[in-house]
């Protein structure tokens, strides 16, 4: 149908040319920008998302930069701390070469001054934006040693952001600390020797040792538990049933609230298991039932009786406890000597190696003049030499004549150098002794004992050392073989009686205790083989009982304790004898005796041997105690720690020793950082901070007297205080403050000098090593920058890559689409005009 009206074609036609040209226009859009999305009408998600992540890595472009400003920092300290390194290492040198002799020490400190200052400039000037961690002030207001650099911007699943960093701690690092003196170069040091004890010269005084006066306390105080009354309590001992033998029994008296009597104990049939249940039974048969209990603990086995009356009034006594053996009947001793009549113990002898050399020219040394001679110490062979030097000879007391000691010390140190290879040789096991101008010299060891052995040979020399030596003389008469002396050793030995075998009887045992060395152990042999009765049988019976001895003796001494036991065939003498020689062997015989039937007194069964009654009363109190100690001496006045300054408190608590010790460092934590303690209010604060966590608390009363109160709930419980002492610091030094020209290290003694020259390297090489340290410690901070970074800008690039995915268009996609829109286009005009026209044959027919 055609109708004037409408034309259907026409618009079908002109819908597709509008749609065409929108899709061109989207096209061309995205060619022109480069983005599918440029809008957030183009992709709401994806536009949100891709805005959102340029934010951030515009975000993260910042932390990059906040990274190359703290790599650029760090790098700056590093810098600093190696330079000063190389500084520290040339003041060590120079103080190494202020210790010879006869070095100008001023101009050395006037080099060390330079260095010092050198330090300074080089800490003062490690800043990078106004930071510098080699120099600080740690007293200036919101001062801290943590710092930090920016190393990440992160977005969570909850759309929250936040911001990393890497810390870096430079407390280790400040090479001064104007503030603090903690500075690794004016941090004072503690002053050594050689041997690591203090000293307390050359330096800066250490102070005195913290006072103890007002810690005076005395005696055991015990709480008590309140509204409560105890039984009175004895313990017997710890249950141990070895040694417990049948056919004996175990006794001792025992009273009760009055009741008195002996508790028997039979040993027949008793084991662990039936043990209190049997000593149970043997109190009530001395005492009667119902008036004391017995038990055995399960897990300590203490063996324990209590009344079963409580208060005050309770009452228990338990006397000497005694093993009573079976039948009584005893052998005799076999001849061994009694208790009243044992010999001494016996010691060996040694003696050491000397040798002594010839007499001596007077006679002044010069420069080179040079001695030497061979020394021999047991097998070895050395060679002793000596050129002396003009500061050496300039050094002795009278130039070129050396003084006894003095010489003594020289050959001294000689000897030593010589022997310092030799295997177990130590310095001092050779020393020389006896030196003068006219004399004698003697060599002789340390160590004593036959294998001891000295000598001296082929003396030579020149100069006044030949004449000062007597050279010539010492050739001739001592010659190539020398003179060597030996050392002498002998072993120890004890006459213990006659063998006897009159009255030995049958199945008994006969025992001694013998101390070897310092080894003591029981010897026991028994009878059986050995007449008794028969003179006939006396030589025999030596013999047997020799063997026994030996064989027991062998068991349990050995090796360098090995002793023999002889019967003299002839005269009967028994004799026991080391095998070991030399003074520091001993032998000591006791406690001779016989054992009947069983072989021995049944054991105790690990019962308390009580020597004299003990008697334990029972307790009751209407109001609970707690334990606590008041010091007999008020705190008074201020008291300061110093850096090395300690104070040792040693106590007990419910009878278990512990103990706590108070430094400067727990003073400053404890008093605000302060090293003062100014009342006794702070002096408690300090004691109770280390004490509490042990189980005291620790209060100042109204008179300032300190308090120690057990911190646990009123009760039963005791506290002591056992000991307080107190140290104090050494002299201590800084690097910065090292001088070697000052009136105070001149006015030291030679010795004295050198042990603080070494003390200041010790302090020098200190810091060197906290440096090195610090240095390393910026390294891996570096390392660790470095890697953020390059981590931060693979990260940036990885986001670009992303968004890049989410918005961009493809441009090749595009241009295809933009060919193929502008296709359509054309088509769409043409179809638009072709059904505009088809209207037109309509419009003829009015014509």
């Amino acid at each position: 149908m055609t109708s004037v009206l409408y034309n259907a074609a026409a618009t079908t036609a002109l819908r597709v040319l509008q749609s065409t040209n929108s899709k061109l226009d989207t096209v061309e859009n995205r060619i022109s920008t480069g983005l599918k999305i440029g809008e957030a009408k183009d992709n709401a998600a994806y536009w949100s998302i891709s805005t959102t992540l340029k934010s951030d890595n515009a975000a993260m472009s910042s932390v990059s930069d906040a990274l190359g400003l703290g790599a650029a920092t760090v790098d700056t300290a590093y810098t600093g701390l190696n330079n000063a390194l190389g500084v520290l290492n040339s003041i060590k040198e120079k103080l190494t070469s202020a210790t010879q002799d006869g070095v100008d020490r001023a101009a050395v400190q006037d080099e060390i001054n330079a260095l010092q200052d050198q330090l300074e400039s080089v800490a003062t000037s490690s800043s990078f934006s106004g930071e510098n961690w080699l120099s600080v002030n740690s007293s200036v207001f919101g001062y801290s040693a943590n710092k930090s650099v920016v190393s990440s911007f992160t977005r969570d699943a909850s759309n929250s952001v936040s911001i990393g960093t890497i810390s870096i701690d430079t407390s280790a690092l400040a090479l001064y600390d104007v503030g603090g003196g903690s500075g690794i170069l004016d941090s004072e040091t503690a002053l050594t020797d050689s041997a690591g004890n203090y000293i307390t010269y050359g330096g800066n005084a250490g102070g005195t040792a913290p006072a103890t006066s007002s810690l005076n306390f005395s005696g055991v105080s015990t709480g008590a538990a309140a509204g409560s009354n105890a039984p009175a309590s004895v313990s017997l001992g710890t249950l141990n049933m070895a040694g417990v033998t049948e056919g004996d029994s175990i006794e001792f008296a025992l009273t009760v609230d009055g009741s008195a009597g002996t508790v028997k104990l039979s040993t027949n049939g008793l084991t662990a298991a039936n043990f209190e249940g049997n000593l149970q039974t043997a109190v009530n048969n001395a005492v009667g039932a119902g008036k004391a209990t017995v038990t055995v603990d399960a897990t300590t086995k203490e063996v324990k009786i209590e009344t079963v009356s409580t208060g005050g009034a309770a009452a228990i006594t338990v006397g000497a406890t005694q093993a009573v053996n079976g039948d009584a009947s005893l052998s005799a001793l076999g001849g061994l000597l009694t208790s009243t009549s044992l010999p001494a113990p016996d010691y060996g002898a040694a003696t050491e190696a000397s040798a002594t050399i010839g007499s001596f020219a007077t006679a002044a040394l010069a420069t080179n003049d040079t001695f030497s001679f061979k020394l021999q110490y047991g097998a070895n062979v050395v060679s002793v030499t000596h050129t002396f030097s003009a500061p050496e000879l300039a050094a002795f007391s009278a130039a070129n004549n050396p003084t006894e000691s003095e010489l003594a010390g020289l050959l001294q140190t000689d000897i030593d150098t010589a022997l310092a290879g030799v295997t177990g040789y130590n310095p001092g096991d050779v020393t020389i002794s006896g030196v003068d101008a006219s004399g004698t010299f003697t060599f002789t060891t340390a160590n004593k004992g036959a294998d001891q052995s000295v000598g001296a040979f082929d003396f030579a020399g020149t100069g006044g050392a030949a004449a000062r030596f007597g050279m010539p003389t010492q050739t001739t008469a001592v010659g190539s073989t020398g003179v060597v002396g030996y050392g002498t050793s002998e072993a120890a030995e004890l006459t213990i009686g006659t063998f006897d075998n009159t009255g030995i009887k049958q199945g008994d045992r006969i025992s001694f205790d013998l101390n070897v060395n310092g080894s003591i152990q029981t010897i026991t042999v028994d009878t059986a083989g050995l007449t008794g009765v028969n003179p006939a049988d006396l030589v025999s019976d030596g013999a047997k009982f020799q063997t026994r001895v030996q064989a027991a003796l062998d068991a349990v001494f050995t090796g360098a304790d090995r002793v023999v036991f002889t019967v003299d065939s002839g005269t009967q003498a028994m004799k026991l004898k080391t095998v070991a020689e030399g003074d520091t062997k001993f032998i000591a015989i006791s406690n001779v005796g016989v054992t009947d039937g069983d072989g021995a007194t049944t054991a105790k069964a690990g019962l308390t041997t009580i020597a004299a009654p003990t008697t334990a009363n029972g307790s009751g109190s209407g109001t609970a105690t707690v334990a606590e100690l008041t010091s007999a001496t008020a705190f008074s006045g201020s008291q300061t720690f110093g850096a090395d300054d300690t104070l040792t408190i040693n106590f007990k608590v419910n009878g278990t020793a512990d103990s706590v010790t108070i430094d400067k460092a727990a003073v400053m934590a404890a008093n605000g950082g302060s090293a003062t303690i100014a009342d006794a209010t702070q002096y408690a604060a300090v004691l109770d901070s280390v004490m509490n966590a042990k189980g005291v608390t620790v209060t100042a009363d109204g008179s300032n007297n300190i308090v120690f109160t057990k911190n646990t709930a009123a009760g039963v419980g005791t506290l002591e205080v056992t000991g307080v002492t107190s140290n104090t610091s050494a002299d201590t030094m800084s690097v910065a403050g090292i001088d070697i020209n000052s009136t105070d290290f001149k006015a030291l003694t030679k010795t004295q000098q050198s042990t603080v020259m070494a003390a200041y390297i010790s302090v020098v090489n200190k810091a060197i090593g906290q440096v090195t340290a610090a240095a390393s410690a910026m390294g891996a901070v570096a390392s660790r920058i470095d890697l953020q970074k390059g981590f931060v800008t693979d990260l940036m690039d990885t986001i670009d890559k992303g968004v890049s995915g989410l918005v961009d268009a493809d441009m090749n996609e595009e241009s295809t689409r933009l060919q193929a829109l502008q296709v359509q286009q054309q088509l769409g005009v043409q179809a638009l005009s072709i059904a505009n026209q088809s209207a037109q044959n309509v419009l003829r027919l009015f014509q």
